[in-house]
Parts: structure tokens; C-alpha cells; sequence
């Protein structure tokens, strides 16, 4: 006697949905790769400018304090 086959899942439909999920999830993550990159880049950006502005006076008698 073959069991019952009626209440099976359907393990073909089970894997597809699961193969669409597994790529939409991993377009995502692409995504959110490429933003972070953008972040890092502008953050770069901000980190070099500050860099580039004149120290202040009390950062520069901080600094002095710190050499000697």
C-alpha cells in the first residue's frame, strides 16, 4: 500500500520559493554593501576635511601638553 500522498508537501514548490528567497535576499545584501561603501567614502571625505581645518586653540595647547 503507497502512503498517503495528498497532505505531502510539494517539495518542488517548497525549494523554488526558497531559491527566490534566497536570491532576493541576497540582491539585498548587495544593495546594503553598495550604501555602506557610499557611507564609507563620504565618511573618508568628512574624516580629510576636518583633517584639513585649523586646529583650534585649546586643541593645539592640548596637543602641546601632550609632546612635552
Amino acid at each position: 500500500m503507497l502512503p498517503n500522498t495528498d497532505d505531502a508537501p510539494d517539495v518542488r514548490a517548497i525549494v523554488m520559493s526558497l531559491a527566490s528567497e534566497a536570491a532576493s535576499l541576497d540582491a539585498h545584501v548587495r544593495r546594503l554593501r553598495e550604501e555602506i561603501s557610499g557611507v564609507d567614502a563620504r565618511l573618508d571625505a568628512v574624516h580629510e576635511s576636518l583633517r584639513g581645518l585649523p586646529a583650534s586653540r585649546s586643541r593645539a595647547r592640548a596637543r602641546e601638553r601632550s609632546t612635552v
